[in-house]
């Protein structure tokens, strides 16, 4: 019985701890519960505003409306997902830069739509308590944040140019039946084919040796059968010693060894071993004795002769630019940039939406950049001035002459001559995002070619060599003639004003291609391009970017004639310039230009031209522009 008094007794403690347990219990249970869900219902709206920002980044295009649409899309997404646009407190626009520390790689523009391209939401909801609601428990703010970015429109692009080259047509069967193949020749362009030359004698005594005759005997020499191999072969190894560094090869005489990597990677073993008479290849007679061939043979014309078959390599020693001070009477400078390899010689240029509509979209090269320039606010100042004192004299008749005017409203900051050979510009017009599949997609551009453009006026230097700006001459103030009435006429009136800026190119017409992801990369222009793409992982050339595009510059002679009038820039103003020396210079470039070249001489001349270059198999002024990647603004969740 005692036991059994225990055993109620310690039920009823149980109950009783049970009774005083059971609130806090429920409190917990509770806790847990209205907790859970508000960790729930964060994590729903942190998934619906990662969705929302995504969706904001995606509308970030640099257009003028791209925060509203940015917002638009943003409250469509959150209503989608069972939010509502009132919701989100914050929208802040952007610059996401990854060089900038965790934390602070997000840094919000106010207003405007440069750089922005990136987007930062925080967006507040309420958890309802469902266990401490009952006693009255506000719910639970819930507040969470979103960043994303997008990575912008935008085509990675690079440019290369030549002055000629053949490829296919009749030249080519020609010199191909000779040496047992396709030729590509190349004159004066980025893959390397340069003004070097092989003295002669040298060559020829490398030669004898090569193939066991007799040193010093020219004349036997010339007249034998001669492997085309074998002298590629020379010409090959003393490219290659000189490259080296060799003194012996150094003094044979291959100009610009380093400049021409070309020559000593020649494709030998492609080639038929076909016998000729050397003495015709090289096209050298004797004379009355052998002074005759101590004379350099340029390497080009040994070319031509069927010697070399041209490399396909490119030139890998950069861009060749010199500066010389001419001295400081003049003032003047010379800058010369020669034979460019693809532009920008290192990496490759990025043109994005914004690039496109703000102008900054080209892309230039050219072999040969010559700048002369003459600073006329320099020591030549001092000339000119003293001149502008002599004709002061004028002022006896009230008449006030500004001739080359160094100071003043005309003042001239320096005169200038640029010259481009072989030029070549692509400035990208639009990035065709719009088909769904990515081998339909295609980058837009105007590429410009040409065999040579002139320059004179006031050139911007650093423009001029640049590759993303366009070569061009402003106006150079030549003469101003005003009549003062021994200064009683304020301001003077204006008599004549001369002004000069020349911007003339013999080139062709502008060609718009359109280069699409399926167009196949020219791989023996942009070689190191093909290399890396061919790799394993990458897709084919066939499939998506990289891709590229040749222009030929036709129609030469008919674009001159229709350029003339605008590209001889020059300006006449005053009364007497205005409206007597402009409608007459008008008139007879229009006659000259526009009518005579432009519509009579130039279709009929470009026909005969352009006719014999395709039969040829010549290309003159070309450009190759290769697209290596188009990216259409693929937005992502980043950490602010």
């Amino acid at each position: 019985m005692a036991f059994q008094g225990r055993n109620r007794r310690e039920r009823g403690a149980a109950a009783l701890l049970f009774a005083v347990a059971l609130p806090v219990l429920i409190a917990i249970v509770a806790m847990v519960v209205d907790l859970g869900y508000g960790y729930y219902s964060r994590q729903r709206l942190q998934a619906a505003l990662d969705l929302a920002a995504i969706s904001a980044a995606r509308e970030l295009d640099g257009s003028s409306g791209q925060r509203t649409a940015a917002i638009a899309a943003a409250n469509r997404t959150l209503q989608d997902n069972g939010f509502t646009a009132e919701a989100v407190n914050v929208y802040d626009f952007g610059d996401y830069s990854r060089g900038r520390p965790l934390g602070s790689r997000f840094s919000a523009i106010a207003s405007g739509n440069s750089g922005v391209n990136a987007i930062r939401l925080e967006a507040t909801d309420d958890s309802p308590r469902f266990f401490a609601g009952i006693v009255g428990a506000d719910p639970i703010d819930v507040t969470v944040r979103s960043t994303a970015m997008t990575t912008g429109r935008h085509a990675t692009v690079k440019i290369a140019s030549g002055l000629a080259n053949l490829n296919d047509g009749l030249l080519n069967l020609i010199l191909g039946a000779l040496l047992g193949g396709n030729v590509n020749l190349s004159v004066l362009d980025y893959k390397g084919l340069v003004g070097a030359n092989v003295e002669l004698l040298g060559f020829l005594d490398e030669y004898a040796i090569r193939v066991g005759a007799e040193v010093g005997n020219y004349d036997e020499l010339l007249h034998a059968d001669a492997s085309v191999l074998g002298v590629l072969g020379v010409v090959a190894d003393i490219a290659k010693n000189a490259a080296n560094g060799d003194s012996k090869a150094v003094r044979l005489g291959v100009g610009l060894g380093d400049a021409f990597p070309g020559i000593s990677k020649l494709p030998l073993l492609v080639l038929s071993d076909v016998n000729v008479k050397l003495g015709d290849l090289l096209g050298v007679g004797l004379g009355n004795n052998a002074s005759g061939l101590s004379v350099p043979v340029n390497v080009f014309d040994l070319i031509t002769a069927s010697i070399l078959a041209a490399s396909t390599q490119e030139n890998a020693t950069g861009q060749h630019a010199v500066t010389v001070n001419l001295g400081t009477f003049l003032g003047a400078s010379v800058d010369v940039s020669i034979v460019e390899p693809a532009q920008p010689p290192t990496g490759y240029r990025v043109i994005t939406e914004d690039d496109i509509r703000t102008g900054n979209n080209l892309l230039r090269t050219s072999q040969i950049r010559i700048l002369l320039r003459v600073d006329w606010k320099g020591p030549l100042s001092g000339v000119i001035t003293v001149v502008n004192g002599l004709l002061d004299i004028l002022q006896v008749l009230g008449l006030d002459v500004d001739l080359l005017p160094t100071y003043g409203l005309h003042a001239n900051d320096n005169l200038s001559i640029g010259i481009n050979v072989a030029p070549a510009q692509a400035r990208v017009t639009k990035l065709g995002c719009e088909p769904d599949r990515g081998e339909d997609r295609y980058v837009e551009m105007d590429v410009d070619t040409g065999l040579v453009s002139a320059h004179v006026g006031q050139i911007d230097r650093a423009a001029f060599l640049s590759n993303s700006a366009a070569a061009h001459a402003d106006t150079f103030n030549v003469l101003g003639l005003y009549y003062n009435l021994w200064g009683l006429i304020n301001p003077p009136i204006d008599i004549l004003t001369v002004g000069l800026g020349v911007n003339l190119t013999v080139g062709g017409p502008t060609a718009r291609p359109s280069v699409k992801a399926s167009d196949a990369l020219d791989q023996p222009a942009f070689a190191d391009i093909a290399a890396l793409f061919d790799e394993p992982g990458h897709e084919p050339d066939s499939a998506a970017f990289p891709s590229g595009v040749t222009i030929g510059t036709n129609k030469i002679i008919t674009t001159l004639g229709k350029s003339l009038r605008d590209a001889l820039g020059l300006q006449l103003g005053g009364y007497l310039g205005t409206y007597v020396l402009q409608p007459l210079v008008d008139l007879v470039t229009f006659i000259v230009g526009d009518v005579l070249i432009g519509m009579v001489l130039g279709p009929i001349l470009d026909v005969i031209v352009d006719f014999l270059l395709d039969v040829l198999g010549i290309n003159v002024g070309t450009a190759e522009v290769a697209v290596i990647g188009l990216e259409c603004g693929s937005p992502r969740l980043v950490a602010p």
